[in-house]
């Protein structure tokens, strides 16, 4: 699998994040919610830093690469101009959309472990 350029996870999360995404939609579109474990954005982009620091990482690849295309798709959903105002339900929704149309693993997946309904 080729990998996608980190940089543009971060710059991503950097555009997301001055909108007023959250960690609460983050980690609606973040793998972690398989194993209950709940993903943050400073978490994620340390991660990252410290791969391409200390790894020379330039790409992310496999569950990251998910995460990546999600954050795209949660950022063109935002930017439909259906949206005027950031709404922390709004990117909610639209993470949670994102993790239905890019599944983890190739499967559609339902809610996160203990998630209400």
């Amino acid at each position: 699998m080729k990998g996608l350029p980190l940089q543009r996870t971060l710059d991503l999360l950097n555009e997301l994040q001055g909108l007023g995404f959250s960690d609460e939609a983050f980690a609606e579109l973040h793998h972690g919610q398989l194993s209950g474990r709940n993903a943050s954005i400073e978490a994620h982009r340390a991660y990252l830093q410290k791969a391409a620091k200390e790894k020379g990482q330039k790409t992310v690849v496999r569950t990251n690469q998910k995460v990546q295309q999600r954050l795209a798709l949660v950022l063109a959903g935002y930017q439909s101009d259906l949206f005027k105002e950031p709404v922390h339900d709004l990117f909610i929704g639209l993470a949670r959309g994102a993790w239905v149309q890019i599944p983890h693993k190739g499967r559609r997946v339902g809610r996160k472990k203990g998630a209400a309904k």
